[in-house]
């Protein structure tokens, strides 16, 4: 299952590489390209709501750039994947669109790996995963 997990996951990053990335789609995983050095890492940030609405904030690296991005997703799943380096700040925070007692899950992957996860399930509650990634 993890040979799966990984083959697909490398297959996405191959087909997004010639992509350039312009809004957050909520409803496809995402993928942006960064050089990748020595100390580059593959992170993905996965989210899991069983509402099917819920609010997504992340941090991420955009042409050598730090950003946040805020994304609304109206599925149980979301998913975004990039390229970063060692000795940096992951973060995302989730939340349901209305408040319920429906739990929401998010997941940083590093290399494939679960690096953090966070959960809530209180309504108005927030889900937050973070961390700096030696």
């Amino acid at each position: 299952m993890k040979k799966i997990t990984t083959l697909a996951l490398v297959l996405t990053i191959i087909s997004f590489s010639s992509c350039k990335k312009k809004t957050p789609d909520p409803v496809a995983p995402i993928t942006t390209t960064t050089p990748i050095t020595d100390e580059s890492i593959n992170v993905q940030y996965r989210v899991s709501s069983e509402s099917g609405n819920f609010k997504v904030e992340y941090v991420s690296l955009e042409d050598n750039k730090v950003v946040t991005t805020d994304v609304e997703v109206k599925k149980i799943a979301f998913a975004y994947s990039f390229y970063w380096t060692k000795k940096q700040n992951l973060s995302i925070k989730a939340y349901n669109v209305t408040p319920s007692g429906k739990e929401v899950l998010v997941e940083i992957y590093v290399n494939g790996v679960l690096f953090q996860s966070g959960s809530a399930n209180a309504p108005g509650a927030t889900a937050i995963a973070e961390g700096v990634y030696n």
